[in-house]
């Protein structure tokens, strides 16, 4: 199961890339001609909720580890300075 979890964060992560790569390509275009290109805000826009859907979906994904009985746990990140290293649910 961990395995399957990394494919997936990983797989979000390559759509997060390929999708901010056309995001920056409109933006471009946009930047252009703005008035020409009007239409391109609104898809730009659905095109950066899409990038970062798959961001956290990569992020939440790589940080799901699997217990030994089987039961999903999430690792948070903290400082060292904070005296409780994880937090699972």
């Amino acid at each position: 199961m961990k395995s399957k979890m990394r494919f997936f964060a990983l797989q979000n992560s390559k759509r997060a890339r390929t999708t901010a790569k056309r995001l920056t390509a409109m933006v471009r275009e946009y930047k252009r001609d703005p008035v020409r290109n009007f239409r391109m805000g609104s898809e730009a826009a659905a095109l950066a909720m899409k990038v970062s859907y798959y961001l956290r979906q990569s992020e939440t994904g790589g940080r799901i580890i699997l217990t030994q009985d089987g039961k999903r746990r999430q690792l948070f990140l903290v400082d060292k300075s904070n005296s409780q290293q994880s937090c699972g649910y």
